[in-house]
């Protein structure tokens, strides 16, 4: 097991956003995290990539406690994550926002004598063609379609070799073409590059084609959690989401 969350709580005020939540993710597994808006996965989220600190509880990644630790310590464990809004340098290229995302995940400076140009380069483009933009090396960011952006912003993601990803609503705002491709390449992941993948994602179908374990939380507990098969009969679930996507 590559990561276990025990009994983790965040509070706002009276509110418990996460409430006692505990799970463990297999290595190499794709999972989903579903539930309606207010339902706590951007807090759960945030509080895995030390955006947020715990209340209580334990965050064990391949057995250390990474509890509050900030986000850049975490991302040296080779902990990634992408977010809901695209984020890229849009006059950059795409092999530059790529490299990039290397240099500085591997703590190199670009005051080298060596050029920055030289650094790194075939480990750029494996990223760039694992994401299917290899083509689009030398195109600006900002001239990429919305689909590519958002491709390009999970190679950023990968960038630094995680072994787990947590993917926040890779495929909001995608065409269904655009969808497929990001499901296919998401998909490929633990095979090609070892990742291990945890997604919180709107599109239902999307959950169920792609998810080996789906984990439902509502008010800010885990209720259900199971095959998507399992998931799709639990009676539980359709009260409080799924009836709510038919």
């Amino acid at each position: 097991m590559i990561l276990q969350i025990e009994n983790l709580c965040k509070s706002f005020g009276g509110i418990m956003a996460v409430n006692n939540v505990s799970f463990g993710i297999d290595e190499g597994e794709i999972s989903s995290i579903i539930g309606p808006n207010g339902a706590g996965k951007s807090t759960l989220f945030n509080l895995l990539t030390g955006h947020l600190e715990k209340d209580a509880g334990k965050i064990i990644f391949k057995g250390e406690d990474i509890s509050g630790l900030p986000p850049y310590k975490i991302c040296r464990k080779r902990i990634g994550r992408s977010f809901q809004l695209v984020n890229l340098f849009q006059r950059m290229t795409v092999f530059d926002n790529i490299q990039t995302a290397i240099l500085a995940g591997q703590g190199l400076s670009l005051k080298f004598i060596r050029s920055a140009e030289r650094m790194r380069r075939n480990e750029t483009q494996e990223v760039l063609k694992s994401i299917g933009l290899a083509g689009r090396a030398s195109a600006y960011a900002s001239d990429l379609s919305y689909g590519e952006q958002r491709r390009l912003e999970l190679g950023i993601t990968l960038a630094n070799r995680p072994e787990i990803v947590f993917l926040d609503e890779p495929c909001a705002g995608l065409t269904d073409e655009e969808t497929n491709t990001m499901v296919s390449l998401i998909r490929k992941l633990p095979e090609e590059r070892g990742v291990t993948v945890l997604m919180v994602e709107h599109k239902m179908d999307v959950i169920f084609s792609i998810s080996e374990k789906i984990r439902v939380l509502y008010e800010g507990k885990i209720i259900f959690e199971d095959v998507p098969e399992e998931v799709k009969k639990s009676d539980e679930v359709l009260r409080v989401y799924l009836g709510e996507q038919a």
